[in-house]
């Protein structure tokens, strides 16, 4: 009968994922909930030591994790997407990954230690919420709008990141399910989110300077 069969890869995985389904949600909702006030959002603190921002010191370590997520996808490379993942092969991704960070917030602080630092027109945004909201942005007579202009780098940093985190967290709980279910997820279930994670990084880094990148690069030669 139906309570005696055999739960599917489909029924395990939907089972396993409901509550983090669940906390998105309720995350989005309390986003799309309507703020007034609502001129800026700033960034909230990782702890991040912004005395080195944008220096090649800082950039070092998120290059050191892409190459350790590319070292990952190279692992998969070889095999088809439909491929089981062996148990074997979940131990090389886990010792391969074991240098990125796995919380969201020591992620994150290792973007937020090289990024832009929050603007003194952001925080006068945030601060002012109210008042930019309800003035259109007007700051004086034959002045810019505060809300014109080309849209800030710390802020295009701050969208990677989190595009980073979102998709790195995917890999993470796919490759927990499949230690604890194995041999019901395939190489493409942890190499699609991987290839984002990875793309995420790449925008990241297209907004840092060449040169750092170039320094950087030959310190992790």
């Amino acid at each position: 009968g139906f309570s005696d069969r055999n739960p599917s890869t489909k029924d395990l995985k939907s089972a396993f994922f409901q509550k983090r389904r669940h906390l998105l949600i309720s995350g989005t909702m309390a986003a799309l909930r309507p703020r007034v006030a609502s001129a800026a959002n700033l960034p909230k603190s990782t702890g991040a030591d912004l005395s080195k921002t944008g220096s090649v010191e800082t950039l070092v370590p998120i290059l050191r994790a892409r190459v350790e997520l590319r070292g990952a996808k190279a692992k998969l490379g070889p095999l088809k997407t439909s491929d089981v993942l062996s148990g074997d092969l979940l131990t090389s991704l886990v010792a391969i990954l074991d240098g990125v960070p796995s919380d969201e917030t020591s992620f994150k602080r290792l973007f937020d230690e090289y990024s832009d630092p929050v603007s003194y027109k952001q925080k006068f945004m945030d601060q002012n919420a109210f008042l930019v909201y309800y003035t259109g942005g007007f700051d004086g007579p034959n002045r810019p709008k505060l809300e014109s202009g080309d849209v800030p780098k710390q802020t295009l940093q701050y969208g990677s990141r989190n595009d980073a985190w979102s998709n790195f967290d995917d890999v993470l709980s796919e490759i927990k399910f499949a230690e604890s279910n194995v041999g019901l997820s395939t190489v493409g279930d942890v190499l699609v989110p991987l290839d984002k994670t990875i793309a995420a990084f790449d925008s990241y880094l297209s907004l840092a300077s060449p040169r750092d990148v170039e320094e950087a690069t030959k310190v992790l030669n």
